[in-house]
């Protein structure tokens, strides 16, 4: 029963009682006005929640649509980002299409292993273990890999003193009994950085340049250790025989600036032996080729 209902029940009643009776008593009609002013208040209060409630319900569509209008502009955030996503893929797939295309040279044949006596092989592998940071010994091919970051200055091929040292220990156990019978061919390599400075491109104008100019310094030092020139080969391969990739935009990647020696038997390598040179310049001690050098 709602309290509208019961108002007019109770005046109903009223009237009701006037009908019959013709009048009331003061009391009743207290008690009929009393519950009559009750009954407002109730309804006043029934209109403010029904009002309070209206408006929550209007906040939370205005919200349901806000929330809705964000939803979709994500979703179109989304799609923008997927289509984005499929543009750079599409050129990075061509991309890498036209890198394959042009990197599709047939693969050259692995070196041949040149397994070196026991001896010598001992020897080179403790000597690399001296000089951790600056070489690596390949034994499956009988090659040393000189680090050229630490064996040059940048853009130079004046070998630094530090280096020195190891290429001649690296010498004495080349002119051993162990290796004395063995080619030495020295090889240079650079990364793909070109050379930018102008003093520089006056010793060295390309990387070709450098990288042969590194493997004669380095043989150069060898042989004022003592090792028979006779013995020696230079090249020099530039950029063009990376071992890991450059960075891009000729950017370099110092695992290709390096300086390979090759210690080959005469017979598996390029030339046959080499013209018979004097015992006393194979034997020739580091100190006195040093100072003819200077």
């Amino acid at each position: 029963m709602t309290l509208r209902t019961l108002f007019m029940g109770l005046l109903g009643l009223g009237f009701c009682g006037l009908s019959l009776t013709g009048c009331v008593s003061r009391q009743d009609y207290l008690e009929v006005t009393a519950a009559n002013a009750r009954a407002q208040d109730e309804l006043k209060n029934v209109h403010k929640k029904l009002q309070a409630a209206e408006e929550e319900r209007n906040q939370l569509l205005a919200n349901l649509k806000e929330m809705n209008e964000r939803l979709a502009a994500k979703d179109q955030e989304i799609a923008n980002l997927v289509q984005a996503r499929d543009l750079w893929q599409k050129r990075f797939n061509e991309l890498m299409g036209r890198f394959n295309a042009n990197n599709n040279a047939p693969t050259p044949p692995a070196f041949e292993t040149i397994a070196l006596p026991e001896p010598l092989d001992k020897l080179l592998m403790e000597w690399a273990r001296a000089h951790p940071d600056l070489v690596e010994y390949d034994r499956a091919r009988g090659m040393v890999k000189f680090k050229t970051d630490l064996l040059f200055p940048p853009g130079g091929d004046d070998v630094a003193p530090a280096a020195k040292q190891a290429l001649k220990s690296f010498a004495d156990i080349i002119r051993s009994a162990e290796a004395v019978q063995f080619h030495i061919y020295v090889i240079g390599h650079t990364d793909d950085l070109p050379i930018r400075s102008e003093q520089t491109k006056r010793m060295h104008p390309t990387n070709w340049y450098l990288s042969v100019h590194r493997a004669v310094s380095v043989m150069q030092e060898l042989a004022h250790a003592g090792v028979s020139e006779p013995r020696m080969g230079v090249m020099g391969f530039g950029e063009w025989h990376p071992i890991a990739p450059n960075a891009a935009g000729h950017k370099g990647n110092p695992a290709n600036r390096r300086v390979e020696i090759w210690i080959v038997p005469p017979d598996r390598f390029m030339t046959g032996a080499p013209t018979a040179a004097p015992a006393a310049a194979i034997a020739a001690p580091a100190a006195d080729a040093t100072a003819a050098r200077d």
